[in-house]
């Protein structure tokens, strides 16, 4: 598993690293990177054969184990509990102390045995996480997908991934929405209690205006979900507080392409 120590130090992780035979193929041909360059990002690294590594007995406290990728063979070992190198030795460890286990498959397409192997060694205690990349999140980049299915899997450690910036980013999202939605609704509670007047009007329409985004619509990421529920919210509280003609203004040079529409017409 690659993990920079710096993101380790930030998560309070002590990391152990055993890279097999193939995985330093791997990283030789298909990476920037070489075998040793890994190694030096792991706080320590275990040879593949040495099963007198610490890490190979139950009393050598880890919190669980990530292989990644797993391969078939891997996963058939850990499945038949066949301990012929540390990696399968650590994983067995793992199953038997009621461990995190996590296994990073990478095989496509899935045999009958594959699944059947999955099957199994989910129902002994491990956890199957394919090492699929989403596009949820819209990257920008290969690191930001990497680094999105990382932070999944370590969330599965409750290992504190907050600071994963597509994951803030997302959840800032969700949260502006959450704001201005919960504006719309306390007005509109305040309007069955029959006092509209409670909460300031300037006020109430200059908060919603400065979260406009330079597209026209509000909130950050257009595009998302939150996006169109953070512009319908928006929206909705304007016209509850009779300030349309602000929207229009505050449009001036913005968001061409905008348009939304209220029960009495449509404004663009």
């Amino acid at each position: 598993m690659m993990f920079n120590n710096e993101n380790a130090s930030r998560l309070n992780v002590e990391t152990h690293l055993i890279i097999s035979q193939w995985a330093e193929a791997t990283i030789k041909y298909e990476t920037d990177y070489t075998p040793a360059n890994v190694r030096a990002l792991a706080d320590h690294v275990h040879s593949n054969r040495d099963q007198a590594a610490p890490i190979s007995s139950g009393s050598f406290h880890a919190d669980g184990m990530i292989i990644l990728p797993c391969s078939m063979k891997t996963l058939a070992a850990v499945n038949a509990g066949y301990c012929d190198d540390l990696i399968s030795r650590a994983a067995d460890v793992m199953l038997k102390e009621r461990r995190r286990l996590v296994l990073a498959i990478r095989e496509t397409p899935l045999s009958e045995i594959h699944l059947r192997n999955m099957l199994d060694v989910t129902r002994a205690g491990a956890i199957i996480c394919p090492a699929n990349a989403s596009v949820l999140y819209k990257p920008d980049s290969i690191d930001d997908l990497v680094d999105q299915m990382i932070g999944r899997m370590l969330d599965l450690f409750d290992v504190d991934t907050v600071s994963t910036p597509a994951k803030i980013e997302l959840e800032y999202w969700h949260t502006e929405h959450l704001r201005l939605n919960g504006l719309y609704w306390g007005l509109t509670a305040l309007h069955l209690l029959g006092r509209p007047d409670a909460l300031p009007r300037r006020e109430t329409i200059d908060f919603v205006l400065n979260c406009q985004h330079e597209s026209g619509g509000f909130g950050a990421a257009p595009g998302h979900d939150a996006h169109l529920l953070y512009t319908v919210s928006a929206v909705q509280i304007l016209v509850m507080v009779d300030a349309v003609e602000d929207l229009e203004k505050n449009l001036d040079g913005k968001g061409k392409d905008f348009s939304w529409e209220i029960p009495c017409g449509s404004t663009k």
